[in-house]
């Protein structure tokens, strides 16, 4: 029984790629209106003239492919896929195509096979009438990224839609074509400043430290030892030379250390729209705008992103690129299971150095408000904020008493760029 349910998904997959590879890869809109016509006039034939209207266009089909098969473009393509594109902006990908062929080329373009669905392809239709044998030309392929994410494109492949602009045909395979990884960053409206008041607080090992690299405090001279130094200090050359007891001092560092918890969890009920959560979306958004403001500065901030697994990645001082943090966010996916018992003894382990913690929340509940409670109970400065279209499930008018303002933001609002605080 499994095998023939392994065989029957099989035959449906091959069909689907067959009508892909034809409805919206092989043939052009042209192509696709004609043998629609055709289609629906061989379902109505009855007599000579609607006859007519079925061999006219088949006997054209024909001849575009006989005549396209000896046309079809010898070229070099040299470009490259962009590894970076941020989501909802359009792009415009670059190749120079050099006719290779003994012959002109004719009615050619660049198609990238099996775009994926959040991929808009802006200028399909363009298409370089005429290139003479050795000649190169630079073609733009425009396109729109509309979601974040990590995808796998393909290389583009160059075709003739030459005599009849009703079939494209072209060289090799486009399924055997090498992929490149595009990472969609979310786009985001940047802030000019968090306002937060956070104290600053010893970070043992300095900046060493908060690249999980080891303790290395700055050297800044000689003393004279004191009763409850550490032995370790002592230097035994400056003892030597000045015959008394001299250790080393070192400058420890304090600065502020924040957290920032991203809430990516929805319930198994709630009905997501082919994938896409506008909250999380509006949520990663203003975590990316977040992080931009705070890695500007002289914070460093740990970033906790909720899931099926804990994301925990440090910005901040120069210790990782921004374009890094936005790559993480962009793979960030929903989750359906209570992630909070997760966070908790991660944090607890950041919390003795952490100054404040910025919770981004989708709702509001028991699990939510631990959180918020163990980072207040810690001496932190806390700043919730809950993106969300509908009332909360739980009320937190009485929290707010020991935590301070919760903010509310609707998705929009943040996408628009209206949540100009935090």
């Amino acid at each position: 029984m499994k095998k023939q349910k392994s065989v029957k998904n099989s035959l449906l997959i091959r069909f689907l790629k067959w009508a892909y590879d034809l409805t919206v890869f092989k043939y052009t809109l042209y192509g696709v209106i004609t043998t629609s016509a055709m289609t629906i006039a061989a379902l109505l034939v009855i007599d000579m003239p609607v006859f007519l209207l079925i061999v006219a266009p088949l006997a054209f089909i024909f001849m575009s492919y006989v005549i396209g098969y000896f046309f079809k473009p010898k070229v070099r393509l040299e470009g490259r896929l962009p590894d970076q594109v941020v989501a909802g902006r359009e792009f415009i990908i670059r190749y120079t195509i050099t006719n290779i062929g003994r012959i002109s080329a004719w009615d050619i373009g660049l198609e990238i096979y099996g775009l994926p669905v959040s991929f808009q392809r802006i200028n399909r239709h363009d298409i370089v009438q005429r290139l003479k044998p050795g000649q190169s030309i630079e073609y733009l392929i425009r396109i729109l990224a509309n979601r974040r994410g990590i995808y796998r494109l393909r290389e583009p492949i160059c075709y003739t839609t030459f005599p009849f602009n009703l079939v494209r045909m072209f060289r090799g395979n486009p399924h055997k074509l090498s992929t490149v990884p595009v990472v969609v960053q979310p786009d985001y409206y940047p802030m000019e400043r968090i306002y937060i008041s956070s104290q600053l607080r010893h970070q043992a090992g300095g900046i060493m430290q908060a690249s999980n690299v080891g303790e290395s405090p700055e050297y800044i001279g000689n003393r004279e030892y004191r009763h409850g130094d550490s032995p370790r200090r002592i230097d035994p050359r400056a003892w030597a030379r000045l015959a008394i007891p001299v250790v080393k001092e070192y400058d420890e560092e304090y600065f502020s250390h924040l957290a920032l918890i991203l809430d990516t969890y929805f319930p198994r009920n709630r009905q997501d729209i082919m994938g896409y959560y506008p909250e999380l979306e509006a949520a990663i958004s203003l975590t990316a705008a977040v992080v931009d403001a705070i890695s500007r500065g002289e914070d460093i901030i740990d970033v906790f992103a909720t899931g099926s697994e804990l994301h925990v990645f440090r910005a901040g001082r120069h210790l990782s690129t921004f374009d890094k943090v936005l790559e993480i966010l962009a793979g960030v996916d929903a989750c359906h299971e209570d992630p909070f018992d997760q966070v908790a003894p991660r944090l607890a382990e950041e919390i003795h150095q952490t100054s404040a913690v910025i919770c981004i929340f989708l709702d509001w509940d028991k699990s939510r408000e631990k959180i918020v409670r163990f980072a207040v109970e810690s001496g932190c400065t806390v700043r919730v904020v809950i993106v969300r279209d509908k009332s909360v499930s739980q009320p937190f008018h009485q929290v707010q008493d020991w935590c301070g303002e919760i903010l509310v933001y609707k998705p929009q609002d943040i996408i628009k760029g209206n949540a100009v605080r935090i």
